[in-house]
Order: structure tokens, then sequence, then C-alpha cells
């Protein structure tokens, strides 16, 4: 429930003062309708530059791989 994150605490973790647990992540992209990656993801990616995105996926896609093969 997007009620037990304040507003204050959501506007700390926007100004980078604070940094928000697992299961924080989990309720914001419930709240948005997206995967808790996605939210994750787009903190490697703040301007959601399409060339930085598509390497971004590389990278997780090759370590992926890479995690599996072991």
């Amino acid at each position: 429930m997007l009620l037990a994150t304040s507003r204050r605490h959501i506007s700390r973790i926007e100004q980078g003062h604070q940094v928000p647990s697992i299961r924080t992540i989990e309720v914001l992209a419930e709240q948005m309708q997206i995967h808790p990656l996605t939210l994750i993801a787009t903190a490697y990616c703040p301007d959601l530059d399409t060339n930085l995105v598509n390497e971004l996926l590389r990278t997780v896609k090759a370590d992926f791989k890479g995690i599996i093969s072991d």
C-alpha cells in the first residue's frame, strides 16, 4: 500500500538522502504497475536515454547468461 510510504520518505529517496528498502521498491513498483527491477533499472538510466537503456539491458542479459552457465 502506497500510504505505508510517506511523501516525506519518497521525497528523501528521490533526493538521494535515503536508500529505499527492497520492500519499499516492491510497494512502489506495485503501485506503478511495473516490475520492481524496472524501477531499480531507472536509477541507472535516469534520463531514460535509449542507448543507455539498451546498453544496460545487454549488460544484464550477459550477466544472467554468465550466472546461468556457471
